[in-house]
């Protein structure tokens, strides 16, 4: 019995340990990346100086500055709604290549979500951005004047920063999105984790127990009713629905419903895990 417990440990050590160093790589690129970006094409501080006085510039520039404004507003709510249908569709096409797949659970909807938000201020951004420059051209450095001016700092320069640093991350957040995936299918199961990075497969023969858990208890050890179904691995892996499944309840009794008939396992009713 210890054996098998020192076994499982090892497996399950073994896995999380691949998870974090396929991360760390990852990592490392895209910082080796923007490190070098920074360093051959460095964003410098804004150094011009206007002639003009500030009642000039508002009178010149307070038009495109308003309007950009107002477009950002109004144009967060389109392009993020707009961006979650464009999610969803790239999510599900990315795993049609899938082999042996009878049910997809894809990421959170309220991370997809999260996702098209983060997204939409990166493109409004330099949407924004490219009309400004079209229409001001020559007078763009006033412009870019006229923004530090108001916000009375080199406002201009620590936004640069700020968006290389933050498409980067944003790199590195769909790239996790998009590898973020658990399927059904008539041989396995495939589990990808957010923080994982490569598919664990798992053949029905692999699994131990399926448990139907009616409490679940938060890291702070406050317990409440709210039903889950776990699948346990021979390997010490588990598959929990509250973290990898569907929403609702319903749904995820679906998916044990299949595994069930695969394995000719009954699933067991506990109270709390």
């Amino acid at each position: 019995m210890l054996k098998n417990h020192i076994v499982l440990l090892i497996c399950t050590s073994k896995r999380a340990m691949s998870a974090i160093i396929n991360l760390a790589i990852l990592l490392l690129i895209l910082g080796f990346a923007y490190k070098m970006l920074n360093r051959f094409v460095p964003i410098q501080p804004f150094t011009y100086t206007s002639t003009l006085t500030d009642s000039e510039l508002k009178e010149r520039f307070k038009v495109f500055y308003n309007n950009s404004v107002i477009g950002f507003i109004v144009g967060m709510p389109i392009c993020t709604y707009g961006l979650h249908w464009l999610l969803n569709k790239l999510i599900l096409l990315r795993l049609d290549f899938l082999a042996d797949v009878k049910i997809i659970v894809v990421p959170f909807d309220l991370m997809i979500w999260l996702h098209a938000i983060l997204l939409s201020y990166l493109l409004l951004v330099q949407l924004i951005s490219t009309l400004n420059y079209n229409y001001i051209l020559t007078d763009w450095e006033e412009f870019l004047y006229f923004v530090n001016a108001k916000f009375k700092n080199d406002f201009v320069t620590t936004m640069a920063r700020f968006n290389r640093l933050y498409t980067f991350i944003m790199i590195l957040f769909t790239l996790m999105m998009f590898d973020w995936f658990t399927t059904f299918g008539d041989e396995e199961i495939k589990v990808n984790s957010f923080w994982g990075l490569g598919t664990t497969k798992y053949a029905y023969a692999h699994v131990e127990e399926l448990l139907d858990v009616q409490r679940r208890q938060t890291i702070l050890g406050n317990i409440y009713n709210s039903p889950y179904y776990v699948i346990k691995f021979k390997n010490g892996a588990r598959w929990k629905s509250v973290y990898s499944g569907f929403s609702t309840y319903e749904e995820n009794t679906k998916i044990m419903g299949l595994v069930s008939g695969k394995v000719n396992v009954y699933i067991k009713n506990i109270e709390l895990e």
